[in-house]
């Protein structure tokens, strides 16, 4: 029987999130939130092209439980008009 766990689900999720980006899928607020904490917590698997790492003081505002960083991260994005 297989196990499954919940870092190759996140890996997964990613992987797939990414890959409708690239056919042309516009990313809503709850892709984006899903992509940064991802990248806020497995910096070495989330490889953009050009990106600068994170800073430490980024990462530290951000280092909170993750209901609290879903809801932080998808407020801003809404004021910012992202649905």
């Amino acid at each position: 029987m297989a196990t499954l766990s919940p870092d190759v689900n996140e890996s997964y999720i990613v992987i797939c999130l990414l890959g409708l980006e690239r056919i042309g899928e516009k990313a809503d607020a709850v892709t984006r939130t899903f992509k940064f904490w991802y990248r806020i917590h497995r910096p070495d698997e989330f490889e953009q092209k050009g990106a600068e790492p994170l800073s430490v003081k980024v990462l530290a505002q951000w280092k909170v439980n993750k209901r609290e960083f879903f809801s932080r991260y998808i407020a801003g994005l809404r004021q910012r008009g992202i649905n």
